[in-house]
């Protein structure tokens, strides 16, 4: 069952932008006819670091963080958030504005949730590590689209960081000492890793 929360307010309505439920991140898309989505505003430049606003743009979705996606006029152009295929006939769809309920969204780790009154409405999601494995099954690759319009209104979405793996996966041998130093302190959100390979030498890149 689709997860909404929608308020009908009889005698004192109070508007203030669009309600976020709980998110990390916000967007904003509006559209250009029925021929793409149209990105307006972000909350950060962690999910598109281009000029705005821009057509059918690729975002950026970070691992374990939470999402608020907004669309001006939703009820004609919801978005959904899909794996996308070679041709809009073979994407699946994962989460979906509307009647329409995709295939992850009764996971409770992503938590996915409808807010708003037509034309205008959000969706909220954490981008979890199976949503990202349903984005990449099968060979197809991560995005987004419209659903009544999913030839021409549609994009890529991009998904970084990752879990760290336990580094010591078995329990340490009693007499084995083990010495530990600080490397990095004062993080105040850290949103993922990136490892790089030079020579012999691995290193791992906190994103905060």
């Amino acid at each position: 069952m689709k997860r909404s929360m929608f308020t009908a307010v009889a005698a004192v309505v109070l508007l203030a932008g669009p309600a976020y439920a709980q998110s990390d991140f916000q967007m904003t898309f509006n559209n250009v006819d029925d021929t793409s989505y149209q990105l307006t505003a972000v909350s950060s430049t962690l999910i598109y670091a281009g000029s705005l606003p821009a057509e059918d743009p690729a975002i950026r979705l970070a691992i374990y963080k939470r999402y608020a996606i907004t669309v001006v006029n939703g009820s004609t152009h919801p978005l959904q958030i899909v794996a996308l295929g070679a041709t809009p006939a073979q994407d699946v769809v994962l989460l979906s504005m509307g009647p329409t309920v995709g295939s992850v969204e009764t996971d409770t780790a992503t938590d996915f949730v409808e807010t708003g009154a037509a034309p205008t409405l959000t969706i909220t999601f954490t981008m979890t590590p199976s949503l990202a494995d349903a984005m990449t099954a099968s060979g197809h690759t991560p995005g987004y689209r419209c659903e009544t319009h999913p030839a021409d209104m549609r994009g890529a979405v991009e998904v970084f960081g990752q879990a760290v793996s336990d580094p010591v996966p078995q329990t340490i041998p009693p007499g084995i000492r083990v010495n530990r130093s600080l490397v990095a302190d004062n993080l105040v959100s850290p949103i993922g890793v990136v490892f790089s390979q030079s020579g012999a030498e691995q290193r791992m890149y906190v994103i905060d």
